[in-house]
């Protein structure tokens, strides 16, 4: 009896794992390979399709800076954009606060953007304006200021603070962006994807760049000294 059961599991065996000498078929295994590299090359396509979103997003951000400096070195003088610069900074560090916390944070900026300056009115008087005048007032005022220079100068001025200021935020920006990707993959959690995170993300970085130059570019302005310049 034991030996017929032996002979049974042998031809078991067997049927499950013929012997007869053939090599395996190979079409099957081919097929395995060519599925994994499929999904090797599919994954290595993924990852160079978001390297060159993440670098797209650098690039576009970087287009629209030297687009702007195109813009002013192709022109004499900054002029109108230099009040319209004004108005839109006295129009946000003069804006009503959300919160207490936004109040403290927009209190120091007030007197970030005013201090140092010969702007005509105290800054008790200034914060019993009302947003738009306040942006009309600083307005006349660099205006008015702005008279008492030859107009070469003033132009020339104008444009390499501007142009400096651009360029030396430009660098702290691009090295936030670095330090934005570099850790954008830890923070990730849940189904957000990494780069839509720092598309986002990298989006409201720039918007900041380009609100913190403008802003000491309209405290530079508020800044300048017709009197002093001449004397010098």
């Amino acid at each position: 009896m034991k030996a017929k059961n032996g002979k049974n599991n042998r031809l078991k065996l067997k049927r499950r794992h013929p012997n007869d000498g053939k090599p395996v078929n190979s079409s099957k295994i081919n097929g395995f390979i060519v599925d994994a590299q499929k999904r090797i090359e599919g994954a290595n396509y993924d990852l160079r399709k978001d390297l060159l979103s993440y670098d797209e997003v650098i690039d576009l951000q970087r287009k629209m800076v030297y687009k702007e400096r195109d813009r002013l070195l192709n022109h004499d003088e900054l002029g109108i954009s230099s009040e319209k610069i004004l108005f839109e900074v006295a129009e946000r560090t003069f804006r009503e606060a959300k919160d207490d916390l936004e109040q403290e944070e927009l209190y120091e900026r007030q007197k970030e953007l005013l201090g140092g300056t010969k702007f005509p009115y105290s800054f008790d008087q200034v914060t019993l304006m009302d947003t738009r005048e306040i942006g009309e007032k600083i307005v006349e005022w660099h205006r008015t200021q702005r008279q008492k220079f030859p107009a070469d100068t003033i132009n020339l001025i104008e444009k390499e603070v501007y142009l400096n200021l651009m360029d030396q935020m430009w660098v702290v920006h691009l090295d936030e962006m670095v330090q934005l990707r570099e850790g954008i993959h830890l923070r990730a959690y849940g189904q957000q994807n990494p780069l839509v995170m720092y598309q986002k993300e990298g989006a409201h970085l720039f918007e900041k760049f380009q609100e913190d130059y403008h802003f000491f570019f309209a405290h530079a302005l508020l800044e300048l000294d017709p009197e002093g310049l001449v004397m010098g």
